[in-house]
């Protein structure tokens, strides 16, 4: 589910989490796709960064920055983003979450985004 409601501006990059909660069982197939995928978007046009991360509970977060919305769409499109969908299906225990962010820098702007 991609819960972006506005599109954002254009020519700023934005940073994207998405959150996979794997069913139990299901844990390290999912962790495998999402290690596939992790690692061909780090070639795509536009990807400024995509980490893998897991939580205490066995979830799995990427979170990525995008030189612009146009190429993190385009990245929605990409050929390991159709095998992750195929390759998770059925596999998750909630509907994945996905949302994007523009930087806000306050303070000392080394420190203050991503």
């Amino acid at each position: 589910m991609i819960l972006a409601v506005e599109r954002p501006s254009t020519t700023s990059p934005i940073v994207a989490v998405a959150t996979f909660v794997p069913k139990p069982a299901a844990r390290e197939q999912v962790r495998a796709a999402l290690e596939r995928v992790t690692t061909a978007t780090h070639s795509e046009s536009g990807c400024l960064l995509l980490a893998l991360h897991t939580g205490p509970n066995g979830e799995f977060m990427q979170i990525g920055k995008w030189e612009t919305f146009e190429h993190w769409q385009d990245h929605g499109e990409a050929d390991s983003v159709q095998e992750l969908n195929r390759a998770i299906e059925g596999l998750l225990a909630t509907e994945r979450e996905i949302s994007w962010f523009q930087p806000l820098p306050v303070g000392d702007p080394d420190r203050s985004s991503i």
